[in-house]
């Protein structure tokens, strides 16, 4: 603890207190049939860029997952992608050339 501390002592005397924040991680989990709860990360980290909003990935992934505009164009997409599938396997289908025995 007491070296984590001298740390924080350290990155204030040189200017990047600022950067040591929490994890802005927010995302949504399922805790029952139709319940849902908002959870939070609010892991401590040192910020490498000043852009930096999320400790890891992983959290950064799982916000942008869980928000509204990330589902839809994910629903848009996963509705095309089946449809234009569905169209090459019906092309297959009947398009298929007939084969002739062993050359």
């Amino acid at each position: 603890m007491l070296h984590r501390i001298v740390k924080l002592l350290h990155l204030a005397d040189k200017g990047l207190i600022g950067r040591v924040r929490r994890c802005a991680a927010e995302h949504t989990e399922q805790t029952g049939p139709r319940t849902w709860n908002t959870v939070r990360c609010e892991k401590w980290f040192y910020a490498r860029f000043e852009h930096q909003r999320f400790h890891s990935a992983q959290c950064q992934e799982r916000t942008f997952k869980s928000s509204p505009t990330w589902k839809r164009q994910r629903s848009e997409y996963m509705k095309r992608l089946r449809q234009e599938k569905k169209l090459r396997e019906r092309k297959w289908i009947r398009g298929s050339p007939k084969r002739k025995g062993k050359r």
